[in-house]
């Protein structure tokens, strides 16, 4: 995982210099530096670039996300946090560090969306920290490192491309593979959270005594409650599962894509299939 990271600050490097021969350094427009026909680069103010995939899918996937963030946040706070802390069974401190996990969370979520993933420009060759063991890409026509694979979404090859991620409308590759990490290991964390607290509401906690019984935190609390359980229990078990699997192929040194290529193989000399790739 070191090393890892370690090539995506050098990718970082890299691409920053050669961000800098596409660009005019000194351009304050803010326009997109490079727009293809499913992704942009831009500049924003205190922002630095911004990658953005023009993706119909990816932006609904993306935009579920931000909805599910938004509710459980609302839910969390309205319905169980600040009431159990007025009438004295929570202690003011879960508003804090449900807090801070939650902007950690969105954060992340924002970093990985926006991050570039590694994207080989053309005269990405000239650089030979990546070995000679090169391929082409005859979709985008340019020599590409080992390891790099063209995806259709982005509209680009990605060096050492793991998989592309409807969620967060981006690739996950060299350049936010970490970033893509910490994303579900804090969506973990503030799923499982909520997912607790809606337990401890539900069958622990005494009813809110402070509560005006004609708020929306009484009159519908059971169904706002079985929604938040719902989306908490699908989504801790599904970022639990993407950080372990992550993390055991970055343990490996295998990207997703080559784990299905992997396998892909197995079956075919299992069926007798000449192989293809």
């Amino acid at each position: 995982m070191t090393q890892v990271f370690a090539r995506s600050s050098m990718y970082n490097l890299m691409h920053e210099g050669l961000l800098q021969q596409i660009s005019d350094p000194d351009d304050r427009n803010y326009e997109p530096l490079i727009d293809f026909e499913n992704q942009s680069i831009l500049r924003l103010p205190y922002f630095g670039r911004v990658h953005f995939v023009k993706e119909k899918m990816g932006l609904l996937c993306s935009s579920l996300i931000l909805f599910y963030w938004i509710y459980g946040n609302w839910y969390t706070y309205n319905f169980i946090i600040i009431p159990h802390i007025i009438d004295g069974f929570l202690q003011p401190h879960a508003i804090i560090l449900y807090g801070v996990i939650s902007i950690l969370t969105i954060v992340a979520f924002f970093r990985a969306s926006f991050a570039d993933p590694g994207k080989v420009y053309k005269d990405t060759h000239e650089m030979n920290s990546y070995g000679d063991d090169w391929t082409w890409c005859k979709i985008c026509c340019i020599r590409r490192p080992n390891r790099s694979h063209h995806c259709k979404k982005c509209g680009h090859c990605t060096l050492k491309m793991d998989h592309h991620c409807p969620w967060i409308n981006n690739c996950v590759g060299e350049g936010n593979h970490y970033l893509f990490m910490q994303l579900v290991f804090y969506a973990f964390v503030l799923s499982f959270m909520t997912l607790v607290l809606c337990i401890l509401h539900m069958y622990v906690l005494p009813r809110c005594r402070s509560c005006d019984i004609q708020s929306v935190a009484v009159v519908y609390n059971r169904m706002c409650t079985y929604i938040a359980v719902g989306m908490s229990i699908c989504m801790t078990c599904s970022s639990f599962g993407l950080f372990f699997t992550n993390h055991l192929s970055l343990h490996f040194d295998f990207t997703t894509l080559e784990w299905i290529i992997l396998l892909g193989e197995i079956k075919k000399k299992q069926l007798g299939l000449p192989r293809i790739l």
